[in-house]
């Protein structure tokens, strides 16, 4: 056999024994790699091996600081059996105002940070307050709160004879606030207030200065008046060519960000309305390349600021001014009043007894808007003019009269809101049984029909001089 084939043949057998002694060897079962073969004599001396891993163990946790605690406020309000409604009730602190969980049976849950507290609860008609709660972190307390008639403050607004729709509200540290909105007799009646409190009331209209008030509520019979907002007015000394050096101010109240900014008028004159409270002071800019120009004011508490000149001399601003008589026909109408108004400019008038307001200091060649009000008399249509120098123009309006009735309720079920209508005049009665409202005379139906439904039911007014009142009933099925 020839040397090569046996040297082939040899190492064919080695490699065969090799791979069976490795596979005779001892595997991890699981992992399927070899182990080695222990002596069973040296396996008992062998230490045991602890197989248990034991958790590391923890500190106890600290307690936290009591003054990270929340305090817990709960208790009830006592409600009267014939009340079905679940009431309001907030805790307030002087700066924050929070709601708390209530019940259907009066019962109530609220956690908060700690804070001396006054407790109100509201529902209906009724009203209720805890005054001086301590809640104190970590603790519970508990209180009951009483309820009992609430309050109003009623009243009405006047804007120089003239109807303004204007918003009332009635707020008071640790009370929820309250608000009305004057109806088409300039009346208003803030209800659910807390009797015995001191309210301030604050009356809002656009282009009326805001009034506020101290009142004791309840209180009734409160008229207040509202004056037209103040008009800053001023020019802008030329510039060397004759021309004005600047094209816009800007007017900012000191502490604010912001600044508003006004065009000027092609005589380098302008008026600006002035929305800010009596006493503010107020920065007057004006800026362009090579010009700055600055002045203060403080907004005053009647009338308006005196006229502002920047970069004196000025050309004055007050010029040749025209004047309007506003006359309302149809027999005593006091009272009335008149207004116009325009692009950047509005006026009241003078008005006295016999249906006629005057409206001075109007600026010459301009088209304004003019209108008039009386409360014997319906809507009237505003008028357009263009005013001249020099004369006292005379602007008419018809009076389509009115007269008062009185309505009463009959039927239907408590607290249904019922709406009523004579011409364009309408009310709205919710847990009232009478009304009074203003009709046209020309007018021979009253309209009304509850809220629950759509098609309007009428009945009858009564005939009768213009100024007697008219006595209807109004049947609810």
């Amino acid at each position: 056999m020839p040397l090569r084939l046996l040297a082939l043949i040899a190492t064919a057998l080695a490699l065969a024994l090799l791979i069976a002694a490795v596979r005779a060897r001892p595997r991890d079962t699981h992992t399927g790699t070899p182990v080695a073969k222990v002596d069973p004599a040296l396996r008992a001396e062998e230490p045991a091996r602890d197989t248990r891993h034991p958790l590391p163990r923890l500190a106890p946790l600290a307690a936290p600081p009591a003054t990270d605690l929340l305090a817990h406020i709960h208790g009830r309000v006592i409600l009267p059996p014939e009340i079905s409604e679940t009431p309001e009730v907030e805790a307030a602190d002087g700066e924050r105002r929070m709601v708390a969980d209530v019940q259907s049976d009066g019962t109530f849950d609220l956690r908060l940070a700690p804070a001396r507290l006054t407790l109100t609860a509201r529902v209906g008609e009724l009203v209720g307050v805890v005054e001086g709660v301590e809640a104190t972190a970590g603790a519970d307390r508990e209180v009951t709160i009483a309820l009992v008639p609430a309050a109003s403050i009623a009243g009405s607004v006047r804007w120089h004879g003239e109807h303004i729709s204007a918003r009332v509200v009635a707020s008071a540290t640790g009370r929820p606030d309250s608000s009305d909105e004057t109806n088409t007799q300039d009346r208003f009646e803030v209800s659910g207030l807390f009797p015995g409190v001191r309210y301030q009331l604050t009356v809002e209209a656009d282009e009326a200065r805001t009034v506020t008030l101290s009142v004791l509520a309840p209180a009734s019979g409160i008229e207040i008046v509202l004056e037209p907002a103040p008009i800053l007015r001023g020019a802008i000394g030329p510039d060397r060519r004759g021309g004005c050096p600047v094209d816009e101010i800007e007017l900012k109240a000191d502490g604010a960000s912001d600044a508003e900014s006004y065009r000027i008028d092609r005589r380098c004159h302008f008026e600006v309305p002035l929305a800010f409270p009596s006493g503010t002071r107020l920065r007057v800019e004006a800026r362009s390349p090579g010009w700055h120009l600055t002045a203060a004011i403080d907004v005053p508490a009647h009338g308006d600021p005196p006229e502002l000149c920047l970069n004196p001399p000025c050309r004055p601003v007050t010029v040749e001014r025209a004047e309007v008589e506003v006359v309302v026909e149809g027999g005593h109408l006091e009272p009335m009043g008149a207004r116009i108004d325009g692009a950047g400019w509005r006026g009241t008038g003078r008005c006295t007894g016999d249906g006629a307001c005057v409206v001075e200091d109007l600026p010459v060649g301009q088209s304004l808007r003019v209108r008039a009000h009386a409360r014997a008399c319906g809507l009237l249509e505003p008028q357009q003019i263009l005013t001249r120098a020099r004369e006292r123009m005379r602007v008419t309006f018809p009076c389509r009269r009115l007269r008062d009735v009185i309505g009463i309720v009959r039927g239907g079920t408590p607290n249904l809101q019922v709406f009523v209508r004579c011409g364009d005049h309408q009310q709205v009665i919710t847990g009232r049984r009478t009304f009074t409202l203003l009709c046209p005379t020309d007018v021979p139906h009253l309209e009304y029909r509850p809220a629950t439904e759509l098609t309007w039911r009428s009945v009858l007014l009564p005939g009768g001089p213009v100024d007697d009142t008219a006595l209807v009933e109004v049947e609810l099925p």
